[in-house]
């Protein structure tokens, strides 16, 4: 079967991070009516090659891979207390292929450097990733799933000093990372530096699932009304009791996961991603 285009996903040991986000982009185009598959490490030479984690090639290979290709970056440019260890790599891959970049305030710092090939990967609902299968018994009160520096830990603590069960993982994924969605009450996403972008690249698969989110916003913060509407946004300062209050009070959480499902449902991924291409 020919292809129209080929989702792959960069080898590396944490690349399993993207896979919904390629299933995401790989399911939608199929609704649109187009032959894709989602691979990892394999690029088709007679389609058209979406690459997420290609900033973690040496540039060199920049040459060689078909020009066509469209480079995806799911990686946070706009930073507020250091700098971004990517950038350099990112802006390069940027600057010789389409680029697809989730937040507008990335974008912004792309057009800031010269450029223009950018354009907004909104992330929506697909009914392929409403797939974890709510749990009788949920014995995690709080959980949280990724790196855990300084910022993190001191509201991971906080929370289990207040008595929650808080379950805290780097590095899991796929099954095994959803069986602990599916056990938890509360999924707690906060920023791992002082950001000013909300983490839509993670939390979509969530909304998907009809989680209780309490995300991280601030009034600087960059984030779609879209996610603003289906979390419980709170400022760094007040993570701790908005988590709490959630988990103690079974109606208020289960009013915020339907709530949040009903939102997110109605802007099918399909609609931002027939957006970005041509049929």
């Amino acid at each position: 079967m020919k292809l129209d285009y080929n989702v792959c996903l960069v080898h590396f040991p944490h690349s399993m991070a993207w896979w919904e986000l390629g299933e995401l982009i790989c399911f939608s185009l199929r609704d649109l009516g187009f032959k894709v598959e989602i691979q990892h490490r394999k690029m088709e030479s007679d389609c058209r090659n979406i690459l997420l984690g290609a900033f973690l090639l040496e540039p060199e290979f920049i040459k060689k891979i078909p020009q066509n290709s469209i480079f995806i970056n799911t990686e946070q440019l706009y930073l507020d207390d250091q700098k971004s260890i990517w950038p350099s790599d990112i802006y390069e891959w940027a600057r010789n292929f389409e680029t697809w970049d989730y937040s507008d305030k990335n974008i912004e710092k792309f057009f800031e450097h010269g450029i223009k090939n950018v354009k907004k990967l909104g992330l929506g609902y697909q009914k392929e990733l409403n797939r974890i299968v709510s749990m009788g018994t949920q014995d995690i009160d709080v959980l949280f799933y990724g790196s855990i520096g300084d910022r993190r830990k001191k509201i991971i603590d906080d929370l289990s000093s207040e008595g929650m069960n808080v379950k805290a993982v780097f590095g899991v994924y796929g099954k095994e990372r959803d069986d602990l969605i599916a056990r938890s009450k509360v999924i707690l996403n906060f920023h791992h530096y002082n950001s000013h972008i909300f983490e839509v690249v993670r939390v979509f698969y969530l909304l998907s699932n009809a989680k209780a989110v309490v995300g991280e916003v601030s009034e600087s913060t960059s984030i779609d009304k879209i996610f603003l509407d289906s979390i419980k946004p709170t400022p760094y300062s007040d993570l701790v009791i908005a988590c709490k209050k959630l988990v103690n009070e079974d109606s208020e959480r289960h009013f915020l996961e339907n709530k949040g499902f009903e939102t997110f449902s109605k802007f099918p991924q399909s609609n931002y991603t027939t957006q970005l291409i041509e049929k």
